[in-house]
């Protein structure tokens, strides 16, 4: 009977902690935070990728910001004729926000020798504009790694 009642209490204190463990994290989901990435290769004798800001509130993307004004990287290769990159990242950007930190992590990208991407799953492909794959694919990439950390 009393080794009954030791493991009821040693039962009851564990689920106590666990409780406890689990209400203190449901407490900081509104915490506010910054973080950066980046995706950076080389092809082609050009230097291609890009950096990111992201502000997340707990779990939810409240902004993505391209942060490549400064860099030597570039998401465009200057041989293309890709001037409707510019334009058409903000979709890309929205989509992402939209998804949310979980689907995020689960964009597979491949990417040819060179480590410009080819093909993108997971994502939806309706709002990367024909031709810039390369372009949403290193952005997505860079994402990923600010939120990996």
């Amino acid at each position: 009977m009393r080794k009954q009642l030791i493991h009821r209490a040693v039962i009851t204190l564990l689920l106590g902690c666990i409780m406890l463990l689990a209400f203190t994290g449901c407490g900081k989901s509104n915490e506010k935070r910054n973080v950066s990435g980046s995706y950076h290769t080389e092809a082609n004798g050009y230097k291609r990728g890009t950096d990111v800001d992201i502000n997340l509130e707990g779990d939810k993307i409240t902004t993505i910001v391209v942060n490549d004004m400064d860099s030597e990287y570039s998401l465009t290769d200057p041989d293309a004729f890709q001037m409707m990159w510019p334009t058409k990242q903000t979709m890309v950007l929205q989509e992402l926000q939209n998804m949310g930190p979980d689907k995020i992590a689960e964009i597979k990208i491949t990417a040819d020798d060179n480590g410009i991407p080819t093909k993108i799953e997971g994502f939806n492909l309706d709002v990367i504009p024909e031709g810039c794959t390369d372009c949403a694919g290193m952005l997505i990439l860079a994402v990923q790694d600010a939120l990996s950390k």
